[in-house]
């Protein structure tokens, strides 16, 4: 376990970098599973917000929402699409 001023990081390191599969446990209680590349969110991953309600379960580039992906908003609704540079840019399903 790796304590950084935003959180602890749980996972794999390359050259001194978030590299690799890990978890990131920010301490506003939001929490990050998945892939790291250079410090950042990058490949597949699941970014849980401190409130539990709010889940995006898909693909990051450069620590935003890149890619397919699902957000999820318990008790509310839920989008799968395709999102670039952390905007959806398609909507392929919707479901409340």
């Amino acid at each position: 376990m790796f304590f950084v001023g935003i959180g602890t990081y749980n996972g794999s390191f390359r050259s001194g970098n978030l590299e690799g599969i890990g978890r990131f446990e920010y301490l506003n209680s939001s929490n990050y599973d998945g892939e790291w590349k250079e410090n950042r969110k990058h490949g597949r991953g699941q970014l849980v917000e401190a409130d539990g309600r709010s889940i995006y379960i898909g693909d990051w580039e450069n620590d935003l929402k890149h890619g397919k992906g699902t957000f999820i908003q318990k008790g509310a609704y839920m989008i799968e699409g395709v999102w670039n540079r952390g905007s959806l840019v398609e909507m392929t399903k919707f479901a409340n």
